[in-house]
């Protein structure tokens, strides 16, 4: 335990830390800052969500004094700060998981049920007891402090993959039966897939929900925006917002995910507020907010990380502006992040966020009147969900887009890789593959005779620009020889290639990662009929195309040296 100071020391330290952690992080303090200790222990910081410190622990005899030094404390806290709430880690009705920064510091302990305060704009829990044998056999006292908004999942659990598809469906009706602008896909600065320099397009969508409007954007890595403005005839009676206003409400959201609404055509989906002549952006910069010349005009904005929604920092520091600079402040500021004045509960009803959902609810008649304009059919309802595909025959002919606009957990299904490297179109090809990819899907295993390599190199379109997915694919374990049920020469995939009627340039690449990074040794019998890979190389060709300048690197690399690796294809 503490041996300086006693409980009121400790709430002293826990009050000096709220209220700094809205200036800074404990990144940023020196060694001899002792701003961010609680009971002269430094706290840990869980990615700028949450701080958690080890305040107290013990051994198996000695959980009872623990504990009871524990209770102690938390009388102490709560006639300092008022009746503590109560956090749970899992939903007691339904069981599932709470997904948030401070849930998951609770159930790697085990100890799922937790007091809670607001002190400063931030949650103080107090994790107490013996935890789960996984994680610890000596029972602890654990304070974490969470931001506001890594309290609670705006979510609700609901995986945001569904969340796409829900909003998808609801976006597409809306459009059918009313005058929302079609959802559609948008050219962002996102990440690559991996191995390439391809990104994907982000999709793009909204729809009504009462008086609001929330226009939605999902990407290929599972992050996402929401942004919600104001409708209806009140909306014309509100101010519309300055452009520093908004610069500061977009405050925290990564740069590739503000390139999907920083000086875009908003396509009907928000108004846009202008930077003003009086205060010129700077070009010279790579911050997209201090350049941008337009900005949504909305009044929330919401964004995923690679594990939670969050809230903006422009959203946070209205928490920080509420609060009472002369003293503790003890106020709830979820309903500052989460109100209904900014449509936020509207929003999670419409999504049916931690529920399920189905056809049923878009025919409901309150939720009709909610989201839609008209009562839409069934015929119309039907034609939206027919229109969305089947998953496999997405993956063969569609976008990767469309795949991800149906897919919840069926990236594990390894048939849609063969489906992906079949399709005809070059780049869809390569997104879909590559993005499959991504999700360390298993391309050992075969489904016939033919590899995954082998489907890549069938396809009519193959070309030099496909080394990324076949380089993907050796890294993920597809065999670079023939499957132990391929007999005939030509399913040995460098037959396969060398036999293709393409451009011997244009093979290369190809020819290049298949040697080196399959591990595939030219001057070894290979081919059913005892021949080398080397021995293939020398000819003759079915299509009479030239092989020789792949054939004179190749014999170098038999006589000791290497493959020309230096030349790498575009990506």
């Amino acid at each position: 335990m503490p041996t300086s100071g006693d409980h009121h020391d400790l709430l002293a330290d826990i009050e000096r830390v709220t209220r700094a952690w809205w200036e800074r992080s404990p990144e940023d303090a020196d060694w001899a800052d002792r701003t961010f200790e609680i009971g002269g222990r430094g706290l840990r910081d869980d990615h700028g969500r949450a701080l958690r410190v080890v305040l107290a622990s013990g051994e198996v005899w000695t959980v009872d004094a623990l504990q009871a030094w524990a209770d102690d404390l938390i009388g102490v806290m709560s006639e300092r700060w008022g009746a503590a709430g109560e956090i749970h880690a899992r939903n007691e009705k339904t069981g599932i998981d709470r997904r948030s920064p401070l849930t998951r510091v609770m159930r790697a302990t085990g100890l799922l049920t937790a007091p809670l305060w607001w002190v400063n704009g931030h949650a103080v829990a107090v994790v107490a007891g013996t935890p789960d044998p996984s994680y610890g056999d000596d029972p602890e006292v654990i304070i974490v402090i969470a931001r506001p908004d890594a309290v609670l999942d705006l979510a609700r659990g609901s995986n945001p993959w569904e969340l796409r598809i829900r909003a998808r469906i609801i976006s597409d009706i809306s459009a059918l039966v009313g005058g929302a602008p079609a959802p559609g896909p948008l050219r962002w600065n996102g990440p690559p897939l991996a191995g390439s320099s391809l990104v994907p397009d982000a999709m793009r969508g909204g729809f009504r929900t009462g008086d609001h409007f929330w226009t939605w954007h999902f990407t290929h890595d599972g992050r996402g925006l929401f942004l919600s403005h104001p409708t209806g005839p009140d909306a014309a009676a509100r101010p519309e917002p300055t452009f520093e206003e908004q610069v500061a409400l977009f405050g925290g959201v990564p740069d590739d995910l503000l390139s999907l609404v920083v000086d875009r055509d908003p396509g009907g989906f928000f108004p846009v507020v202008h930077r003003g002549a009086s205060t010129p952006g700077s070009a010279e910069t790579e911050n997209l907010l201090t350049g941008a010349a337009t900005l949504p005009a909305v009044h929330a904005v919401f964004w995923r990380d690679d594990v939670d929604w969050r809230a903006s920092d422009g959203m946070l520091q209205r928490v920080r502006d509420a609060l009472d600079p002369d003293d503790v402040d003890t106020t709830n500021p979820l309903e500052t992040i989460y109100p209904e004045a900014f449509g936020v509960p509207q929003l999670q009803w419409a999504l049916r966020m931690g529920e399920r959902m189905g056809p049923p609810t878009l025919l409901d008649a309150p939720y009709v009147s909610f989201v839609f304009d008209r009562v839409p059919e069934r015929e119309e309802i039907e034609q939206v969900y027919a229109a969305l595909g089947m998953f496999p025959d997405l993956a063969l002919t569609g976008t990767l887009n469309d795949l991800l606009d149906v897919v919840v957990d069926a990236p594990g299904y390894r048939f849609l890789l063969d489906a992906a490297l079949s399709n005809p179109h070059p780049e869809r090809r390569r997104e879909l593959a590559l993005w499959l990819l991504d999700q360390r899907l298993d391309a050992s295993s075969a489904l016939s005779f033919l590899s995954p390599v082998n489907v890549l190199f069938a396809n009519p379109t193959l070309g030099a620009e496909d080394e990324p997915v076949l380089r993907r694919l050796l890294e993920q374990g597809a065999i670079p020889g023939p499957t132990p049920v391929a007999m005939l020469p030509e399913w040995h995939p460098f037959v396969q290639l060398l036999d293709r009627d393409i451009e011997e340039t244009a093979l290369a690449p190809l020819v290049r990662t298949l040697l080196v990074h399959g591990d595939v040794d030219p001057a070894t019998p290979a081919l059913p009929d005892g021949r080398s890979v080397l021995d293939f190389a020398s000819g003759p060709f079915p299509h009479g195309r030239s092989r020789d300048a792949l054939a004179s690197a190749i014999r170098e690399l038999v006589a000791g040296g290497a493959v020309d690796t230096a030349a790498e294809p575009e990506r």
